[in-house]
């Protein structure tokens, strides 16, 4: 460029894309010393910095990338040219500047952005400039005090050798031609000095070629030859510094001493170090030159045995002795087709460490790159992961891959597409879902099936299944898909498993000669991690899936001239995928198959023994069905059959068939006998939660009043609901929260919730039987006898039991305790929520079933007795005023919720009023709390006394000294007697001295004597401190909330 133009400027309509790496190379005569000039700068309108330039400061060179800008000490002679490249990686974060083909250190500790550079920027060439009201406005100052030619641009980063072989190309992005610049009063001048070559030391004869746009350009030959050496080194080194990075220090080193020479640094690796600095490390050496293989040799020797000192500070110093240098034969990678997202793309033979690059299918324009890297461990040529950034989607969606051609060579390429494009669906159609199983299904035709690639396949259909997609009208293809890939899969070894969410396959290689039998069992089965496989295991309580195949099978195998016969099993961790239009019955296990390649098995002679875990628990008996999969049912699409099945045993958590050949089995329910639809299902949660949480209020309003209130916790009835009712609270609160706490995932929380949950339940029963208990102490065991501690007693009792309990579950079988699953829905296992409970049926069976159903037929019991005995009551007294049915009533249900009677509901919930019953417990269950506190809080004028007394104020305040016997006037009164079962006892009056209670019984002036005042005769509230006596004062009261005839003395 002659100095005396302005400047030049590349054209308007050429813009600089985006770019993400690139090369750019010119030729540089200076003719005069400054202090400051430019090169050429690439500036962004509105940023302050270049985003990419080249300046000059004295002798040195500044170089400028993303606003960023390292110096450069390199001394450039005037009056002579100089070859210039700049080449670029932002992935990589690299940046090199060569002169006249050598490396020149960038001194400024800047790292290397990983940004693109701004596109739509503008270049000038020899001057800087800035932007006036959004015009080009040239800087004066820094003008280039010389000449430039054979200024170029590439759209990526160049190697030192691709450099060499590019010196005279013409630039993909930028060429050196007249029409793509403005000239801006600058003019082409030919010149015959310019060089396009490298700078021989020992010139030939020059040869001489025409360029278009700088006319005559001559090159000189003959050229040394270069070429890449590669080497393994390993050596000893000692760093003086111990708190600096070691590795980083090191690495440094080596970039720096290699790098003067031409070579890089290629995974470097630390072995080993001691506490006296010394460290042992090995990495690969890539050298690019002319000299022999012992020449490089020598030199990198030569390089590594001077010590070094990085930043002033750390010294390393290497041991010559122990420098150990190898000569590397790496080969080249191999041309590589492969399919991606982006297209089909054919990778070229290329050379270790060099970069293939092949225009975009989707957009000729860009570039796509893959760099055949040296392996650190093989010290192979191996190719890496292609970039293709800027190349758009060929294969954006699922109907795409109808445009994809599945060959031997692409087979895996194609399955990583169809994996990353259904993994981010929730949902497949139908059409989806053809193209998909389509795909698949050319790739285990057309390929060998390695384990690999098997393994893929099987994660792409686990990756279907778990999708809420329709999978009925497909379930025979995936089915078949699967089989193929057991069929045809080749693997060391007698055997091989594959896993995957829901899905597991093991394959095995038997001698048909020697089969004495074979079992496969699924144990651990979650939608987030692969099943667990056990092979030739009895089942045990964590078995979801069992089946076991008698030797009998082995003369069904096919004989193959003495190689091995294959068997696979298949288990489907899903109900979804095998869908019937029986409505009558459904799927209540996972499905597991068995199948020999080649061969037939029928009527077998032995029965094939398949166990399965049901998944909702049998617990009403409904019929089961032993059933296997037909694919030629229901026009093909498949359904479930019973030939050749039979049920051997069952009970509710599991079923044992016998079937005389091999296929895909399942165990069928009876839904039409199964507990309630999903809606009723979905109702009967909802009530369950809003009925405790509602329960967990007023039974803490509960405990709060008694609590606060000493006198109405005097007695013994009172302190018995107190007990029962924080019983209740824990057992509602725990409820409440378990569902949220199993969501943790944590094995230890789980059990201490399941243990807590266990616990209150047996403690809510077990107060309710002490409530019975205690009523039928105070009305039918009317003995004179004193009871010491008492309450003491009964405490120990109503804790000390379910802690025994549950106590000899955690010693005798902990891990009975752990996370189940419940189902909300009876079609979507999707639905699945995880509850901390008791996993094992005979635990539950023994220590919560039998143990409620004791408690509640003792209950029944007392409560019977009590009836009896107030009816006896009735007829033996005088005639007086009856109270009305209504207060009746409210008497025996405030008895039924105080023991716990509205359980019994739970066994009858079958035949026509199953639903309606369900919603009833439901209701009367969750609430229970809630009418504990109704009838025994709420209702009784002692608490409502006390809340005036205490709560309340003005009007509806009652002073504290009111007589209580005023406000029990719901009892009845009744007069001083003698039991007639009871001759023995003492009259009320005489035996009152002897009496512990805290209560007693008054006498008013206006009765006769021997009278007793009226008193309220409440059998679950309060109770004196003598149990029992044979007399009834106002602390022994029946419901205030019912009526009870009076006793009168005989």
């Amino acid at each position: 460029m002659n100095p005396k133009c302005n400047f030049l400027q590349l054209r308007d309509d050429l813009r600089i894309p985006k770019l993400e790496e690139l090369t750019v190379c010119l030729d540089l005569w200076k003719q005069i010393q400054v202090q400051n000039w430019c090169v050429f700068m690439y500036k962004k309108q509105g940023r302050e910095d270049p985003q990419l330039g080249l300046f000059g400061e004295g002798g040195n060179l500044r170089v400028w990338l993303s606003e960023s800008s390292w110096l450069s000490s390199v001394d450039l002679s005037l009056q002579t040219w100089h070859s210039v490249c700049l080449t670029w990686s932002g992935p990589r974060q690299r940046l090199h500047l060569y002169v006249n083909g050598s490396v020149v250190k960038l001194e400024e500790e800047i790292s290397v952005p990983n940004v693109p550079l701004a596109p739509n920027g503008t270049l000038t060439l020899g001057v800087s400039h800035g932007f006036t009201n959004g015009e080009l406005v040239p800087e004066s100052g820094h003008k280039l005090p010389g000449y430039m030619s054979l200024f170029r641009m590439w759209d990526q980063e160049y190697s030192h050798r691709q450099l060499l072989d590019l010196r005279c190309a013409k630039g993909d992005l930028i060429r050196w031609v007249v029409s793509d610049w403005h000239m801006h009063g600058c003019k082409a001048i030919p010149d015959t000095g310019l060089k396009c070559e490298t700078f021989p030391t020992t010139p030939s004869t020059p040869s001489t070629y025409t360029n278009a746009s700088t006319g005559p350009i001559t090159s000189y030959g003959p050229l040394p030859t270069f070429k890449d050496s590669f080497f393994r080194v390993r050596l000893n080194v000692n760093v003086n510094n111990p708190y600096q990075d070691s590795e980083e220090v090191i690495r440094i080193w080596l970039q720096e001493t290699l790098g003067k020479d031409q070579m890089s640094v290629l995974n470097l690796e630390i072995l080993t170090g001691d506490p006296s600095h010394s460290h042992s490390c090995t990495f690969q050496a890539q050298a690019v030159t002319s000299l022999s293989i012992s020449q490089t040799e020598w030199r990198i020797r030569n390089h590594l045995k001077e010590p070094y000192v990085y930043n002033g500070t750390i010294e390393l110093i290497p041991e010559s002795q122990s420098i150990h240098i190898t000569h590397i034969e790496p080969g080249a990678c191999l041309e590589e087709s492969q399919q991606m997202r982006e297209g089909f793309y054919i990778w070229p033979q290329t050379e270790a460490q060099q970069t293939a690059t092949v225009p975009c299918e989707g957009d000729p324009r860009q570039k796509a790159t893959r760099l055949c890297c040296l392996d650190g461990v093989t010290e192979k040529a191996t190719w890496t992961a292609p970039d293709l950034l800027l190349c758009p989607l060929i294969v954006a969606t699922i109907l795409d891959l109808d445009n994809v051609v599945v060959l031997p060579s692409n087979s895996m390429d194609v399955v990583e597409i169809i994996e990353n494009l259904t993994s981010c669906h929730t949902k497949l159609s139908f059409t989806e879902l053809v193209i998909v199983l389509g795909k698949l299904a050319e790739v285990v035709n057309m390929s060998q099936m390695t384990p690999p690639l098997g393994t893929a396949i099987i994660n792409v259909i686990a990756n279907i299944i778990a999708t809420d997609s329709d999978l009925s009208l497909v379930t025979n293809e995936i089915l078949s898909i699967t089989d193929s890939i057991g069929n045809k899969m080749t693997f060391g070894g007698d055997q091989y498993n594959v896993a995957a969410p829901s899905l597991a396959i093991s394959l095995f290689n038997v001698d048909p000669g020697h089969f004495q039998g074979l079992s496969f069992g699924v144990s651990s089965v979650s939608q987030d991690s692969s099943p667990e496989i056990f092979i030739n295991q009895d089942p045990f309580d964590d078995t979801v899936a069992f089946i076991s195949l008698p030797h009998v099978v082995g003369n069904y195998l096919p004989q193959q001239n003495g190689t091995s016969s294959r068997v696979q099993f298949h288990f489907y961790g899903t109900m979804d995928l095998f869908k019937d239009s029986e409505p009558k019955m459904k799927l209540n296990t996972y499905v597991v198959s068995a199948s020999v390649t080649n061969a037939t098995i029928v009527d077998l002679e032995q029965p094939i023994v398949v166990t399965l875990h049901h998944l909702e628990a049998n617990m009403l008996n409904d019929e089961v069905q032993c059933v296997y999969w037909d694919v030629n049912k229901n026009d093909k699409l498949g359904g479930w059959e019973s030939s050749g099945c039979t049920v051997n045993h069952t009970i509710a958590t599991r079923t044992t068939c016998f079937c005389n050949h091999l296929t895909h089995f399942g165990v069928l329910l009876d839904v039409s006998r199964t507990m309630v639809s999903d809606v009723n299902e979905e109702i009967l949660t909802i009530i369950s939660y809003l009925g405790c949480g509602i329960s967990s209020i007023f039974l803490g309003i509960s405990l709060l009043t008694y609590v606060a209130f000493e006198k109405l916790r005097r007695d013994y009835p009172s302190k018995i609901l107190l007990n029962l009712s924080l019983a209740l609270l824990g057992l509602n609160l725990v409820f409440l929260v378990n569902s949220w706490l199993s969501s943790f995932n944590s094995y230890g929380l789980c059990i201490v919730v399941a243990v807590v949950q266990h616990y209150t339940l047996l403690a809510s029963f077990t107060w309710m039987g002490l409530e019975a208990l205690h009523m039928y102490f105070a009305l039918v065991k009317v003995f004179n006898i004193y009871v010491p501690f008492y309450m003491l007693k009964f405490c120990v009792l109503g804790w000390g039991i379910p802690l025994i309990i549950v106590s000899l579950v955690l010693i005798v079988k902990m891990d009975a305790y752990g996370s189940i699953l419940y189902d909300n829905s009876t079609q979507k296992q999707n639905t699945l929520d995880q509850f901390c409970w008791l996993k094992s049926d005979v635990v539950f069976y023994v220590s919560v079933v039998a143990y409620i159903l004791f408690i509640l037929l003792c209950n029944v019991s007392v409560f019977v007795v009590v009836l009896v005995q107030i009816r006896n009551m009735r007829e033996g007294k005088a005639a007086r005023k009856r109270s009305g049915l209504l207060h009746d009533l409210r008497g025996v249900a405030s008895l039924t919720f105080l023991l716990g009677l509205t359980w019994m509901l739970a066994f009858f919930t079958w035949g026509p009023a199953k639903v309606a019953l369900l919603y009833l417990f439901a209701i009367l269950n969750s609430l229970q709390g809630f009418f504990v506190f109704l009838f025994h809080c709420l209702m009784k004028e002692s608490v409502r006394k006390q809340w005036r007394i205490h709560l309340c104020c003005g009007r509806f305040r009652l002073m504290e000294h009111s007589d209580l016997s005023h406000t029990a006037t719901v009892g009845m009164k009744f007069r001083q007697y003698q039991l007639t079962h009871a001759p023995s006892m003492k009259s009320a009056k005489s035996d009152h001295s002897n009496s512990t209670s805290s209560t007693s019984c008054s006498s008013h002036s206006d009765r006769g004597p021997g009278s007793v005042s009226g008193v309220t005769l409440d059998l679950t509230s309060e109770r004196p401190l003598v149990l029992p006596r044979a007399q009834f004062c106002s602390s022994l009261l029946l419901p205030e909330t019912g009526s009870f005839p009076q006793w009168n003395k005989r």
